[in-house]
């Protein structure tokens, strides 16, 4: 896992979102992405850190998303996507730069469910057998976000890169959450939220379901999943296995 305080070099003071409203970031024919080619390069590295969330239950199979944190093969994604799974298995994306789309690896990673905290809807994965060039997301600093600030989201619906802006902050079940002004369906559910230079600041959780009100996504902002989650022995010891 890396955070805020640490840069590649390579892309600091780089925006990730030249201007969110006008949906230079957009989902097309269900994979097709539509980019700003001066910031290609950091949409590729935040697809590349993105799963695609495979889940078999006792009678029904379905999707979610997630996002590697660890070289040791940890994901964070919601927990309703893996309630209930009898097995989970991951996939890497990946972008195309040829064809702007978004593509889904053949190969599935086993895992196992390694923490949950039911309250803040958040599950750690574990990858049974990580991939030796496996990516790794940079963990962001939530607490700077700001009313109006520009954030997009990965995830494994119709709309695969998705764009909006942070509308407000709130508490859901007496815990941190932000409501971002974006689409997100079936399929989204616990993919990571980006702010502008490409660090998670939070994991998607739900849609608004009142369709009469503009779309909407709720989240769980990074700093609280590393205050309830990634603080756990158990987590650290597998973020940081003994040498």
């Amino acid at each position: 896992m890396t955070d805020d305080r640490k840069d590649d070099g390579q892309n600091h003071g780089r925006p990730l979102i030249i201007n969110a409203a006008n949906e230079e970031i957009c989902g097309k024919n269900g994979t097709d992405v539509c980019l700003p080619k001066a910031q290609w390069p950091l949409f590729k590295k935040a697809v590349d850190v993105t799963v695609e969330i495979d889940v078999n239950g006792s009678e029904k199979h379905w999707i979610g998303a997630g996002v590697v944190i660890s070289k040791s093969g940890l994901v964070i994604t919601a927990w309703h996507v893996v309630r209930g799974a009898k097995k989970i298995r991951v996939r890497r994306l990946r972008l195309d730069r040829e064809t702007s789309k978004l593509v889904v690896a053949r190969k599935r990673h086993v895992c196992d469910l390694v923490y949950a905290d039911h309250k803040a809807d958040i599950a750690v994965l574990k990858l049974r057998r990580p991939p030796l060039n496996l990516p790794v997301a940079a963990l962001g600093d939530s607490d700077d976000l700001e009313k109006d600030d520009p954030l997009y989201r990965v995830g494994c619906d119709d709309t695969p890169i998705a764009s909006g802006y942070l509308l407000s902050f709130g508490k859901e079940n007496r815990l941190d959450e932000i409501t971002v002004g974006m689409p997100s369906q079936s399929g989204s559910s616990g993919g990571p939220i980006f702010g502008i230079y490409g660090r998670v600041v939070a994991i998607a959780l739900r849609t608004n379901a009142d369709e009469k009100l503009p779309p909407c996504s709720y989240a769980v902002p990074i700093n609280v999943i590393k205050r309830r989650v990634l603080r756990r022995r158990v987590i650290r010891e597998l973020l940081e296995p003994p040498t």
